[in-house]
C-alpha cells in the first residue's frame, strides 16, 4: 500500500488495508511494527516536514506508548482513530503550538488458564494550538 497522509482519512485507509490483509501478512505487518514501530511507520504514513519534525521531538516516552497502544490495537484489530482539533490559546505566542496525547481504553483480562480478551479502542489526539 501506498503512504497515506498523517490525517483521520489517512490512518483510517492504512486500518482498513492492514485488518484486510490474509492472516500470515497481517501477522507479518505486526511484527514489523513489534520490532520497530518508527520505521514501520514511517514507511506506512506519508508526514509532511512540520509532521516529522514534531514527531523527531517526541520524548522517548511518548514514543513508547505511541508505538505499545498502536501495536496492541492493530495486532487485535480493535479501532484506532486519529482526531485532530484546532484550539485557540489565551497566550500572546503559545510555547508549544501541538500537543499530541493518545487515548487508550484497550483492555487485556487474562485468566489462569491462559486464555485472555482484548477489548477497547485507541484514539490518538492531536491538538493545534494557535
Amino acid at each position: 500500500m501506498e503512504k497515506q497522509p498523517f490525517t483521520p482519512s489517512g490512518v483510517l485507509a492504512l486500518q482498513q488495508w492492514l485488518y484486510q490483509l490474509p492472516p500470515l501478512e497481517f501477522s507479518e505487518e505486526i511484527l514489523s511494527m513489534e520490532r520497530n514501530f518508527e520505521v514501520w511507520s514511517l514507511a506506512h504514513l506519508a508526514l509532511d516536514e512540520q509532521q516529522l519534525i514534531f514527531y523527531n521531538q517526541l520524548s522517548r516516552t511518548g514514543k513508547n506508548n505511541l508505538a505499545y497502544n498502536v501495536t496492541l490495537a492493530a495486532a487485535y484489530k480493535k479501532p484506532i482513530s486519529l482526531v485532530q482539533l484546532l484550539q485557540k490559546s489565551d497566550e500572546p505566542e503559545p510555547e508549544e503550538d501541538k500537543l499530541f496525547k493518545p487515548k487508550s481504553s484497550l483492555v487485556v483480562t487474562s485468566d489462569s488458564n491462559g486464555t485472555y480478551e482484548v477489548e477497547g479502542k485507541l484514539e490518538i489526539e492531536v491538538t493545534y494550538l494557535n
